[in-house]
């Protein structure tokens, strides 16, 4: 007998690969009916700045052949947050891959789903494919050519009466470079947590998320991995900033 009921993973799953295979079928080794859910389309604009390539329908009828894969449901702006869509589906855990593992929201989330009988359980995240990896792929290895890349930044920039860098690590200081090479300044970094920088920053001066206030032209380079982009971007949005870039655009 298998540990749940029933099991719930929710994600894009654009361009199906390897890594998506794994996340269905380590989830239904552990449940006896597995429910996928993909996110609508605009729910991806929303949280990455562009539309899947693959529509919701056909990604939808991709994930209903996959033999793992008992039922498929849409995920809107309705049911994204955990806790509504254990109230929809009733399920005994949900499965992700590990690289939400340790994120203080998705601790608080596993500790609500607990309180109504339910968990969370993370799956080792298949580093050697992407869905980003391959759209690069798709494009000759990058998105965009060199100038093409300056000029996204600059037009991006150029109408920021402020600009900050959300991101202090590896992403913000090579932003930070690409910023100077093209005689672009900006005001600082942000973090969501001043306390977690495991290096001192000294170029510019880092302000936590609370201290910057937000504005119809203050913009935010969003320098971080894809999985923390897709969760940080919400939560500017909440708090009234909206001029937001993405740096996989451009690296």
């Amino acid at each position: 007998m298998k540990k749940y009921k029933v099991g719930y993973v929710a994600g894009v799953f654009d361009l199906f690969h390897i890594g998506h295979l794994n996340l269905v079928r380590n989830a239904k080794n552990e449940c006896e009916h597995l429910i996928v859910g993909a996110l609508e389309d605009d729910l991806v604009i929303h949280f990455k700045g562009k539309a899947p390539f693959i529509p919701l329908k056909e990604r939808m009828e991709v994930l209903a052949a996959c033999k793992y894969v008992d039922e498929v449901v849409p995920v809107s702006f309705e049911n994204i947050n955990k806790m509504d869509a254990w109230n929809r589906l009733h399920f005994d855990c949900l499965f992700s891959g590990d690289d939400y593992s340790g994120n203080p929201y998705w601790i608080e989330d596993q500790k609500n789903l607990q309180a109504v009988g339910s968990d969370i359980q993370f799956f080792s995240y298949t580093k050697s494919t992407s869905s980003t990896q391959i759209k690069r792929a798709l494009r000759g290895h990058d998105d965009y050519l060199d100038e093409d890349k300056r000029n996204l930044l600059v037009d991006f920039c150029k109408d920021c009466d402020r600009l900050y860098i959300y991101g202090a690590g590896v992403y913000g200081q090579r932003m930070s470079e690409m910023l100077h090479d093209n005689a672009i300044k900006f005001d600082g970094y942000m973090v969501s947590d001043i306390t977690t920088l495991t290096k001192p920053v000294t170029d510019h001066p880092v302000y936590q998320v609370e201290a910057v206030m937000p504005g119809e032209n203050v913009g935010i380079i969003m320098a971080m991995k894809e999985t923390f982009q897709n969760e940080v971007r919400p939560q500017l949005q909440e708090k009234g900033f909206s001029k937001l870039f993405n740096i996989l655009q451009i690296l």
